[in-house]
């Protein structure tokens, strides 16, 4: 019996004992409760309910918020669920303004293992003279966050330091001139003409009417560039086709092929075959008139060059100067050389008359794809991977390097007056250079796939350029 009394209260003691330990907890849980909220109220410290600390143990991310004040029941509500917490530099704990609030700037982290967000103020109120500052808003923060992206822990919190007169955006972009005070490009778009088929070159006539077009299905097709319908189609190739000029009065052709051939054609009525002009073992990359119109230039994979008389169709000569294919052909404006370029990364010059060698022009570190003169001559250009090179005729140096296309240059080309290069690319792109210093003019992007064909007319007011897109586009110089 005694046993069971002494037991009984040895569990009614211990029973008082825990109730009375709970009851304390309790009420120091409670106590502790009430300081932290009497701290985060807001008016508390700053007088402007925007203070709210935390430590900060990791590395920011970004948070958006459209201006400086918040509340911990904001960053409860937006931060609690992935246990964040939110530290804002707190304003001046006087509670008056700076006198030039425009330059009051807000510094925010957003601590732990969150999205990453954008950061964003707006500039404070300024109040009116002698009257109190006026309570801040209390507004809904916009979080928005990016997906599938967590944030970086490092040790230190770095502050992401935002001007308050900059206009609110989520990501930063680039700083534009207003289109009312921006200067118009030189060039713009006409239209654009579906081929249907790869297009691997093409050439406008001399007086801008016409339009030929070497397309990967074996044919030309010779458009008209008012209409934008076909005017004629060329089926005598048995390979794609890779090049095709007009003759510098309009009346013939040239064209290149891979079936190794290239093919001179005439315009009675319509498009007849005139020559054909076999020679190469492999396809034929290029065909070119002299200014004259009076030779041919022929460029072909099986690392040769071949001159052609426009009036027999025979062969004036053959060289062997390279020892990869020859990519692209062109006379000089005085039709007294022509350039040669090739995959062998070698830019050489030659003599029409006997086809003898006269300089090379050393630098590119690729194959080269294309070549031009400038009017005067005094010039060349040529075109390798991402690089454009303009060379000093005379004496083979290096007048200057171009650079800008994010990918292989194909093609090269001069306007008449010798003032701007235009260039196509890989990368889908058209652009144009200031010769005399090599600057960026204008960018063209209106093709979806690589740039293989460029063309001006004789007046160099528009120019065509072919893609392997399947189209054609019509461009004109403003005046």
């Amino acid at each position: 019996m005694e046993n069971g009394v002494t037991i009984e209260l040895i569990l009614s003691s211990a029973i008082w004992c825990k109730a009375r330990s709970f009851a304390v907890w309790v009420a120091i849980s409670a106590m502790g409760i009430l300081v932290v909220t009497a701290c985060a109220l807001p008016g508390a410290g700053s007088g402007r309910g925007n203070d709210v600390f935390a430590a900060p143990a990791v590395a920011p991310a970004q948070v958006t918020k459209s201006n400086d004040s918040f509340t911990l029941k904001e960053v409860q509500r937006f931060l609690d669920p992935s246990g964040s917490a939110l530290l804002q530099e707190p304003l001046p704990r006087s509670g008056v303004l700076p006198s030039n609030p425009g330059t009051l700037g807000t510094k925010l982290w957003l601590l732990a293992p969150t999205p990453t967000f954008t950061a964003v103020t707006q500039p404070l109120p300024t109040p009116p003279a002698g009257e109190p500052t006026p309570p801040m808003p209390s507004p809904t923060p916009v979080w928005t966050p990016t997906p599938g992206v967590a944030a970086t822990h490092t040790p230190t919190a770095v502050p992401i330091q935002h001007s308050p007169t900059s206009t609110p955006s989520p990501e930063s972009s680039p700083t534009t001139t207003p289109t009312a005070t921006s200067t118009p490009m030189p060039v713009e778009f006409v239209k654009a003409l579906s081929m249907g088929q790869l297009v691997f070159g093409v050439d406008i006539s001399p007086d801008g009417t016409k339009l030929a077009v070497a397309l990967g299905n074996n044919r030309i097709e010779v458009m008209d560039v008012e209409l934008g319908t076909s005017a004629d189609r060329l089926r005598e190739h048995n390979d794609a086709v890779n090049d095709v000029e007009y003759s510098p009065d309009g009346i013939r052709m040239v064209s290149a092929s891979d079936d190794e051939n290239a093919i001179l054609w005439i315009h009675y009525d319509q498009w007849e075959i005139d020559r054909e002009l076999e020679d190469h073992s492999d396809p034929v990359n290029a065909a070119t008139f002299s200014p004259d119109g009076t030779i041919i230039a022929t460029a072909s994979k099986d690392q040769g060059v071949a001159l052609w008389s426009v009036e027999t169709g025979k062969r004036l000569l053959s060289i062997k100067g390279h020892s990869q294919s020859v990519n692209d052909v062109a006379f000089s404006p005085d039709g007294l050389t022509f350039a040669t370029v090739s995959s062998d990364r070698s830019v050489k010059l030659w003599n029409v008359s006997d086809g003898s060698f006269v300089r090379e022009f050393e630098g590119h570190q690729s194959s080269v794809n294309g070549v031009a003169f400038s009017p005067d001559g005094a010039l060349l250009a040529s075109a390798s991977d991402n690089e454009i090179r303009l060379w000093n005729v005379s004496d083979a140096t290096t007048a200057r390097v171009i650079l800008g296309h994010d990918d292989r240059i194909n093609v090269v080309l001069f306007t008449p007056d010798g003032a701007t290069l235009i260039s196509g690319s890989d990368d889908n792109t058209v652009r144009l250079w200031q010769v005399s210093d090599g600057l960026p003019i204008q960018t063209l992007s209106q093709h979806t796939s690589a740039i293989k064909g460029l063309s001006i007319t004789d007046d160099g007011k528009t120019f065509v350029v072919g893609s392997r897109d399947m189209s054609v586009s019509v461009w004109r110089f403003r005046d």
